[in-house]
């Protein structure tokens, strides 16, 4: 009594699912790419909100250089004023002191 298997497709189909050392199955590999993609995407994430921070670090920084530049802008312009102020009372107390020396003479 021998009994013959009408077909063998069924055992190389089951052979064709198991994956040989080294493989991975379809399941596996897609677990992982999601695994991967996931970390990906968060790490994105974490560029994104850290390239925002310094990207608000720098408009800060950038606010604060100009607040600095026009306050040196009008100390230039004050110190201008006050230095041809500095020249006219200079001048006027040339003047005075000729006019005194004039007189006593």
């Amino acid at each position: 009594m021998s009994t013959q298997r009408g077909s063998t497709s069924p055992d190389v189909d089951q052979q064709s699912q198991v994956p040989s050392p080294g493989e991975q199955r379809p399941q596996d590999a897609f677990r992982e790419c999601q695994v991967q993609l996931e970390d990906l995407l968060s790490k994105l994430d974490d560029t994104r909100s850290e390239a925002h921070d310094d990207g608000r670090l720098a408009f800060q920084v950038l606010a604060l250089l100009q607040t600095m530049l026009e306050t040196l802008r009008k100390n230039h312009r004050d110190l201008k004023k006050s230095n041809e102020k500095l020249k006219q009372t200079h001048n006027q107390l040339v003047s005075d002191v000729k006019h005194l020396e004039d007189q006593f003479r």
